[in-house]
């Protein structure tokens, strides 16, 4: 098996008919590169107490034969992503690269459990195929922009907050400027004053702003 730990000695034995068995006395021409597929060569060489040498050539054949395995990294979907399988699954081989497939997709627009079948190949074709569960969820906060970061006004003024609201917009929810809450400034005290605007969707992801008055 490519990449295994392999003594070639532990292949052979050899025996004679004065000496017996005289396998501790066999030596391998070179060891084995599992590292490398293909066919290799190992010559042994053995001799009895007399001085006669005898030889074989075994020939080994490394083969990458063992499947990839696949490890689910993440089963949270964002709603409307662009689902990849690879930020999801990660394939590994003992010898090569793995490759990721499905022959299933991922709806992020439908919240909810969703199977997915993954099958990984790696560069000898061995395969391994699995079932997974993926939950697609609202996990994204919304976007809240605001039209100004700083605003000047005179003391006793009124002030409306929100008319600072460029724009809320939610992957799932789509516009929620309507739902944006603002603090309220003290309009009779003199100084910087930090107005905080918040804005949530229907999954409770929430973003804040901040606007200096």
């Amino acid at each position: 098996t490519a990449g295994s730990t392999i003594n070639p000695l532990d292949y052979v034995t050899a025996k004679d008919d004065v000496d017996g068995d005289v396998s501790p006395f066999i030596t391998a021409s070179n060891t084995l590169n599992t590292n490398q597929i293909g066919v290799q060569k190992v010559t042994y060489t053995v001799d009895d107490e007399a001085g006669n040498t005898s030889t074989k050539d075994v020939y080994f054949n490394v083969l990458d034969n063992v499947a990839p395995i696949i490890t689910q990294k993440n089963n949270i979907v964002d709603y409307g992503s662009q689902f990849d399988l690879n930020a999801y699954f990660e394939g590994k081989d003992n010898f090569s690269t793995a490759t990721l497939t499905s022959d299933t997709t991922i709806n992020t627009t439908q919240l909810g459990v969703q199977t997915i079948n993954v099958t990984a190949t790696d560069e000898a074709g061995n395969k391994t195929q699995g079932t997974y569960n993926v939950e697609v969820k609202d996990i994204t906060a919304p976007t809240l922009n605001l039209t100004t970061t700083e605003v000047k006004a005179m003391v006793g003024d009124s002030f409306n907050a929100l008319s600072y609201v460029a724009s809320a917009t939610d992957t799932k929810d789509g516009d929620l400027k309507a739902n944006v809450k603002a603090t309220s400034p003290n309009m009779y005290s003199i100084g910087t004053q930090t107005v905080t605007y918040t804005v949530s969707d229907a999954a409770g992801n929430q973003t804040q702003a901040q606007l200096n008055v």
